[in-house]
């Protein structure tokens, strides 16, 4: 039965069919295509992306725990636990993401699956008010991180690879990672005193990570070791929003680039990382990056005292580097480090 203009239609095209239909372009609404996430929200996809491609598995769990494992962690605040919990284990609203993270070690140990890499975003909570909650991201690896092969019996995870997991979920996001400071001995009581540390830009705290502490892994019968992190996003400084699409210019020296090696003798308290950081500074111009490749205490090196070779990659932009300058950039460098505490070893 044929009663308005859209079964006249529908006749039409059955009986010519689709093919005859020219093809025409939509017209264009406008808001057709652009992008719907604000750049926060943009960041957080790509810290997601980025430790999906370092080897992390994605988990999703939820918002609250059991107070009893809460406990183990943070002192327990009544204003976080739930009135009318849809389960007795879910009755808290979670401090941190890592509880979650480690029953799912338990859970997957007990099936003989040990060698884990998790991570998840989402809110976690300080109050019952709505804005005492902050976005975090936060993963856990446990058992071998390397697996055997036939170079070796494999190696165990340990707090620097929960250390390159922070940088890399805070480098995806856009934070400058060549400025950060490492504190060590300020992480939350949940990790090893000794074998955590603190990422800040400035006072700002941006991640935490190391080892989760033996007596959390002990009360819930996890025996293999665990390493841990978290990133707070809604720290990081504010993403600038682009004018368009286009990516930034490529830049790539035409000159060559040349490779120094430099060993010298710090204190044992003095951190690595202040060492590269002071070597970094010195021309950041020629200076492309400063690396450690090797550290030594034992004879030939007094107690107190340890040994480090850094290897300095220098990259000029715009002439080649004559033996002066390089001379001149190798005497600064010692300079940097001696300033640190440092001396040059022969």
């Amino acid at each position: 039965v044929v009663k308005g203009v859209g079964d006249l239609v529908r006749e039409v095209i059955r009986i010519h069919g689709f093919i005859a239909i020219p093809a025409t372009t939509l017209p264009d609404g406008g808001n057709v295509g652009k992008a719907m996430l604000s750049p926060a929200q943009m960041r957080v996809v790509k810290a997601r992306h980025g430790l999906a491609a370092a080897g992390m598995h994605e988990v999703v769990s939820w918002s609250f725990m059991s107070s009893d494992l809460a406990q183990h962690f943070t002192p327990i605040d009544d204003a976080l636990r739930l009135q009318n919990p849809i389960s007795a284990e879910l009755n808290y609203m979670r401090p941190t993401i890592l509880p979650n993270l480690l029953e799912m070690i338990v859970r997957n140990s007990a099936r003989a699956a040990n060698d884990l890499a998790l991570f998840e975003t989402g809110p976690v909570f300080t109050g019952a008010e709505p804005g005492q909650q902050q976005l975090v991201i936060a993963g856990v690896r446990s058992g071998l991180c390397v697996l055997k092969n036939h170079y070796d019996g494999g190696r165990k995870v340990d707090a620097f690879d929960a250390k390159a997991d922070l940088i890399t979920a805070l480098e995806t996001m856009g934070a400058p990672v060549s400025n950060l400071q490492v504190q060590a001995d300020k992480a939350p009581h949940w990790y090893h005193p000794g074998r955590s540390a603190v990422l800040t830009l400035g006072k700002t705290v941006l991640g935490v990570c190391g080892e989760i502490h033996p007596a959390i892994l002990k009360r819930l019968d996890i025996t293999q070791p665990v390493v841990g992190f978290e990133a707070y996003p809604d720290a990081l400084p504010k993403p600038k929003q682009k004018a368009g699409n286009a990516r930034g210019k490529l830049e790539i020296s035409d000159y060559q680039s040349s490779q120094r090696d430099f060993a010298f003798v710090i204190d044992d308290a003095l951190p690595v990382g202040d060492v590269l950081a002071a070597v970094q500074k010195v021309d950041k111009q020629l200076i492309a990056s400063v690396s450690l490749f090797d550290i030594y205490a034992g004879k030939g090196v007094e107690d107190g005292k340890r040994s480090i070779a850094i290897s300095v990659n220098i990259q000029p932009k715009d002439q080649t580097l004559t033996d002066e300058v390089l001379e001149s950039l190798s005497q600064k460098i010692i300079e940097a480090v001696e300033s640190k505490g440092g001396v040059l070893r022969g």
